[in-house]
């Protein structure tokens, strides 16, 4: 069982977002420092892998191609697993790919 201090988090890791209402968003994020209780990441680029519909595609990250500065975010543990909330509709975890 992990504890607060024994997070799954490490430096390099991808994390995925997926929000929208209507719409599904997907943004990754990058792990590039961690702490105990928290992650430094930065919005991670990505690129089209398969284009499904008109509006719809597959994406992957883009590992070390940023696109926005650092931001400390505190790690948490839902029912689900392991998240990093980025906003109030933003809520981040490893992304599985």
């Amino acid at each position: 069982m992990m504890t607060a201090d024994n997070h799954p988090f490490v430096a390099g890791a991808i994390l995925v977002a997926a929000w929208g209402h209507g719409a599904r968003n997907i943004d990754f994020y990058q792990v590039t420092r961690v702490t105990s209780k928290t992650v430094v990441v930065r919005r991670a680029d990505a690129r089209v892998v398969e284009i499904i519909g008109a509006a719809r595609a597959v994406v992957s990250p883009i590992s070390d191609a940023f696109r926005s500065e650092e931001q400390r975010r505190r790690i948490r543990r839902g029912e689900d697993g392991w998240y990093v909330l980025l906003s109030s509709w933003e809520r981040a975890s490893l992304w599985d790919g």
